[in-house]
């Protein structure tokens, strides 16, 4: 049984699982740059936070890759701005 999808329940799901990954990107931002600031002050654990540091900064290119993701034909819809402003034009309303 195929399922109906309400159009704007769609746009909205899409728009949440959007505005959480930028939430975590936003966070790994502030991550990387909250030890950056004050790494002229840290004394124990430079190796592990300079670590942790590294691991945001990539968890920041892998969420904006992620954002601008293209969908590919075939799969279900991104949680990507490319399909949100596609799925919003091609709404009648």
């Amino acid at each position: 049984m195929k399922r109906i999808i309400n159009p704007s329940a769609a746009l909205d799901r899409a728009n949440i699982l959007l505005g959480k990954e930028l939430f975590v990107v936003k966070a790994s931002l502030d991550l990387y740059g909250l030890i950056g600031l004050n790494a002229s002050r840290i004394s124990i654990g430079k190796t592990a936070l300079g670590h942790v540091q590294n691991l945001s900064l990539m968890h920041v290119a892998l969420g904006l890759a992620e954002v601008f993701d293209r969908q590919k034909q075939g799969n279900p819809p991104l949680a990507s701005i490319f399909w949100g402003l596609r799925f919003s034009l091609a709404r009648p309303d």
